[in-house]
């Protein structure tokens, strides 16, 4: 029964941040990106994200580990990987820091992503990304993978889509987050 309440007030966490987000910035490139512009507009809040980061991971994991007991003992490490990858860029936020020009956004997104933080920023999200969704599909959650899928999609189209392709990492964010908070809740 506790392992739900802080699930419960996991998703609360998340929530409140994404409101709170949408409300200052509309749609953010990515949940990570609100780091910076939470530190730009609101001097010093930038530590917020950070903290939801790590508050969710803190607050969901123990109802994860006991559901993957039940449902995927064998694959309960994919459980501990993904919050850890979670962790992993909550610590390191200033994943912008190393830049270089080299005249092309894309060109300068991948030099971001394998120097300073942004490695490990890089590394943690993509083994949080893979963990939990291979943990769902092992465990034969694909219905709550279609669902989520289907809210995200019908958020970009409501939103006029060609101008969330360029939010496209904050919406796989915000599908994996939703993923793994539904998950512990619903179960």
């Amino acid at each position: 029964m506790i392992t739900f309440i802080l699930s419960i007030i996991a998703y609360a966490i998340f929530g409140v941040y994404t409101i709170l987000v949408f409300s200052m910035f509309g749609v953010p490139s990515s949940y990570s990106a609100t780091f910076y512009l939470l530190n730009e507009k609101k001097k010093g809040l930038g530590i917020l994200f950070p903290l939801m980061s790590a508050l969710v991971v803190f607050l969901v994991m123990p109802n994860w580990f006991v559901l993957s007991d039940s449902v995927l003992p064998l694959f309960t490490w994919l459980c501990f990987f993904a919050g850890g990858g979670l962790l992993l860029v909550a610590a390191s936020p200033f994943f912008k820091e190393q830049t270089k020009d080299c005249g092309s956004p894309l060109k300068d997104l991948i030099y971001r992503s394998f120097h300073g933080q942004g490695l490990v920023h890089t590394i943690g999200a993509l083994l949080a990304m893979i963990s939990s969704v291979t943990w769902m599909i092992l465990g034969k959650y694909y219905s709550l993978l279609i669902d989520w899928s289907l809210i995200v999609l019908l958020a970009m189209f409501s939103l006029n889509i060609k101008k969330q392709i360029s939010n496209i990492t904050f919406w796989v964010e915000f599908l994996i987050f939703n993923l793994i908070l539904s998950l512990n809740v619903l179960n």
